[in-house]
């Protein structure tokens, strides 16, 4: 008995879900087919609306440079059926507007600048002629396109390096940091070109450097130049450094002729640091040191200071001893 009622509660479920999946189909099948026609009916009205056109350009003068941003678009506002519309935009890519500059070019471009503008106007009838003639153009923006051509020179100019690094503890560079090539080739406007006293190289974070290293750096581009090579290769030589130091004598600057003065000690130490490969060429003829009389006579001091007067370019961390020296003054007969 229960297995029949059972039976029966399951077939009447089964029916209700069948009559619910037909309603469900009718619904979304009257849905669609209203949706269609207003589709229809919508993309039969007319719109105005934005379509972006493409641009290129060819025939520039061999002896100018462009110095302004042409537009690659050309931005359309356009009426037309929404049927047209949605084929155009769902379309292929537009042909791209060529335009050719030496057939606008002014008589004056043999000028060293050259400026002068075309009207988008202009190219009205081609772009109809392409997208369609159902559709009507409106409006062409920009209303012009204007070139600024400045004579295009060549000059030879030197590449700088911008780099970051550390030296690892007890290592100096053992010369200047150096390029290769150390100058290229730089082509483009004149009023540029006028402008510029070196090349620099992409900013490059080398970190700590813990042997000699050789690294190719890019050349930072610059608008409206070309360059005879985009990179160069940079060399970081390092070596070790030692301390040492040399003795050498005060020099007494402003000293007047009647009078003498006896220093003590005469002779001071330099302490300072090298590399190993500049440590024999180092000697204390490079050296000079001074002490200004000056010092006495404008603040009654009792001891003169000591100035590192000259020391060669590859030493460093100089240090002094004594920073002072006494003096005993003596008059000249």
């Amino acid at each position: 008995m229960k297995s029949d009622l059972l039976r029966q509660f399951r077939n009447l479920f089964k029916e209700e879900k069948v009559r619910l999946n037909q309603r469900l189909l009718i619904f979304f099948f009257f849905l669609f087919l209203s949706t269609f026609i207003w589709l229809l009916t919508a993309l039969d009205k007319e719109y105005v609306t934005e379509i972006s056109y493409p641009v290129s350009y060819f025939n520039f003068p061999e002896d100018k440079i462009e110095t302004l941003d042409l537009p690659e678009f050309f931005t359309l506002r356009v009426e037309a059926s929404g049927y047209l519309l949605l084929k155009q935009k769902i379309g292929k890519s537009l042909y791209p507007l060529q335009i050719d500059i030496l057939k606008y070019l002014p008589e004056i471009y043999l000028q060293d600048t050259l400026g002068f503008s075309i009207k988008t106007s202009t190219f009205r009838e081609t772009i109809e002629n392409q997208i369609s003639d159902l559709i009507k153009i409106i409006e062409i923006k920009p209303e012009s396109v204007k070139f600024l051509f400045a004579k295009k020179v060549s000059k030879e100019i030197s590449v700088k390096p911008d780099l970051k690094f550390k030296l690892i503890k007890q290592f100096v560079l053992k010369e200047k940091i150096t390029n290769t090539p150390e100058k290229i080739i730089v082509s483009g406007p004149v009023n540029i070109i006028d402008t510029i006293t070196y090349i620099s190289t992409e900013f490059k974070d080398l970190g700590i450097i813990s042997e000699s290293t050789i690294d190719i750096i890019q050349l930072k581009p610059i608008k409206n130049l070309s360059y005879s090579v985009n990179q160069v290769s940079v060399a970081i030589n390092i070596e070790k450094f030692t301390e040492s130091l040399v003795e050498i004598p005060v020099t007494v600057m402003n000293l007047p002729d009647s009078i003498k003065l006896q220093l003590s000690p005469e002779l001071i130490r330099v302490y300072f640091c090298t590399g190993l490969s500049k440590y024999n060429l180092t000697n204390a003829a490079q050296f000079s040191a001074v002490a200004d009389y000056n010092e006495i006579k404008e603040s009654n001091a009792k001891k003169l200071t000591i100035l590192i007067k000259e020391f060669p370019s590859h030493v460093f961390n100089l240090k002094v001893s004594p920073r002072t020296v006494d003096f005993i003054i003596k008059t000249q007969k």
